[in-house]
């Protein structure tokens, strides 16, 4: 039991004034462990012992035993109950009782209380305050959070690109290096904003508080019940929901740092609420507002292959991806398709699947039989009609017998003659490259993705792909394959076949 304006220990005093400071004082104002302190009759020194939740004594007048006379919890003298500490007489938090208790514990239970307990949060930040230590608990929770929302995304791409590594060499290290670039850029922008916002947020949070009067117990306690509360926070990492839910974590978060913000400063909650405000905008605007800046600057950056941007790289990859696995599951599981527009039925790709980001084509110029992709819908899964399932019949037909490679907006699909069952993993089944643009560059691509039968993506850089392709024809020769010509020169009217090369 400290003073609140000096921190003066206020034990074994009769007198309700802070010997150190004046400042007044009532021993109703502060809360104990049940049982930790005794209550002294000031007349005879008999002791009682405090049993209700707040550790008072449970009725606080009454006459005392010894002496007979009338007393009251707030006349008495107070003192810690024998082989007590000081420091044990009042509500702690978990989180500094870490040495003694462990630290995951600690931490769990802090977290804990986050979720319910804001209030005893701030009771135990009226004791003893936390100094930095707050910020660096707040700051690891939403680093551990960002760390478990953003792991799932990686372990989406990195079966695609760990797998490579075709004739076109360095495949898997190249490949993966955008995502990381990606991934990794994306969470240290939220982490820094998230690191900034944590000292802003209760910055104001207590200059609000001081402007209504109230915030007298200093800043390190405004810090204190920002930061502990932030327990609802973790709810953001759940798996493929935690986006959906942050929205709520928030608001959760920031109604337990006003309920704790109250208690430490001893004061209404109304307060506590209006000094949350604009923190509660401001915490999540400025992480939000670092990953949009990195966002903008991984739009317009060079990639490490040839200066494509990194997001488009990342983009193009994913396709890719989808584009080979749905031709893998329909070929190991029938014949395989003819004409890629049979990936469409498969349930695993729409028609934006094959226009890059960055194309020059437009759904009304991509043909399917009588049809364009402009006449298919743009959810995967959707059952298609007679007139789409006639349309992609007449696609398939139109190809000539000895095709080998054939164009679908942007993707050219070299997939004609093999058996995924017993071709070698690193041919390729299909390309992003698109249509040459006769008034520009021979490819208008920084760089050409492939992927193979393996499922493996290898991002190309334009310099090095006559190289790779010529090895990839040379293992196509192998294999009794003909060799692709550049797949750019690969139009819808004109696919390659055998015969011309």
């Amino acid at each position: 039991m400290r003073c609140r304006t000096c921190d003066y220990a206020l034990w074994n005093l009769r007198a309700r004034v802070c010997p150190e400071c004046g400042s007044p004082f009532s021993v109703g104002d502060y809360e104990f462990v049940p049982g930790s302190v005794r209550f002294c009759c000031a007349h005879c020194n008999q002791p009682y012992y405090g049993t209700d939740a707040k550790g008072h004594l449970d009725p606080r007048e009454f006459e005392c035993v010894t002496c007979g006379r009338a007393v009251t919890m707030d006349e008495m003298v107070v003192v810690p109950a024998e082989g007590v500490r000081d420091q044990d007489t009042a509500t702690t938090l978990p989180w500094m009782m870490r040495r003694e208790r462990g630290f995951f514990s600690s931490y769990f239970r802090t977290i804990g209380w986050g979720f319910a307990y804001a209030p005893q949060i701030g009771r135990a930040l009226a004791v003893a305050e936390p100094g930095r230590a707050s910020w660096f608990f707040a700051f690891g929770t939403i680093a551990l959070t960002m760390l478990l929302a953003f792991s799932p995304m990686m372990c989406f791409m990195l079966p695609a690109t760990m797998g490579a590594g075709g004739p076109g060499g360095g495949g898997g290290a190249r490949a993966l290096w955008g995502p990381l670039v990606v991934f990794g850029s994306l969470l240290a922008g939220i982490i820094l904003g998230a690191a900034i916002g944590l000292w802003l947020g209760p910055l104001i949070a207590h200059g609000t508080m001081r402007l209504l009067g109230s915030g007298r117990g200093g800043y390190n306690r405004t810090l204190g019940a920002v930061c502990y509360t932030c327990g609802p926070c973790i709810l953001s990492a759940v798996p493929c929901l935690g986006f959906y839910i942050f929205a709520i974590s928030l608001i959760w978060w920031m109604i337990s740092a006003s309920l704790a913000l109250a208690e430490a400063h001893r004061d209404r909650v109304w307060k506590g609420v209006v000094s949350m405000i604009l923190p509660a905008l401001l915490v999540p605007a400025v992480p939000i507002g670092a990953w949009l800046v990195v966002v903008f600057w991984m739009m317009g950056a060079g990639g490490a292959l040839g200066g494509a941007p990194i997001i488009a790289q990342i983009a193009t990859q994913a396709k890719v991806s989808s584009l080979s696995m749905a031709w893998r599951t329909q070929a190991m599981n029938a014949s395989g398709p003819i004409h890629a527009a049979q990936l469409l039925e498969s349930g695993f790709v729409k028609r934006e699947t094959f226009l890059l980001e960055t194309s020059r084509l437009a759904f009304e110029e991509v043909p399917v039989g009588s049809l364009t992709l402009a006449d298919f819908g743009s959810s995967a899964g959707t059952a298609l009609s007679e007139t789409q399932q006639s349309a992609i019949v007449q696609a398939a037909a139109a190809l000539p017998a000895d095709v080998i490679a054939h164009r679908l907006g942007d993707f050219v699909f070299t997939y004609h003659g093999i058996d995924p069952t017993i071709a070698p993993a690193d041919l390729w089944v299909v390309i992003a490259a698109p249509i040459a643009d006769p008034l520009g560059p021979a490819s208008p691509l920084a760089e050409y993705v492939t992927a193979t039968v393996g499922s493996g993506v290898e991002a190309i850089a334009a310099a090095d792909f006559p190289a790779a392709l010529a090895k990839q024809n040379d293992l196509r020769a192998r294999y009794n394959l003909a060799p692709l010509p550049p797949p750019e020169t690969i139009t819808h009217d004109q696919p390659a076949v055998a015969a011309d090369q």
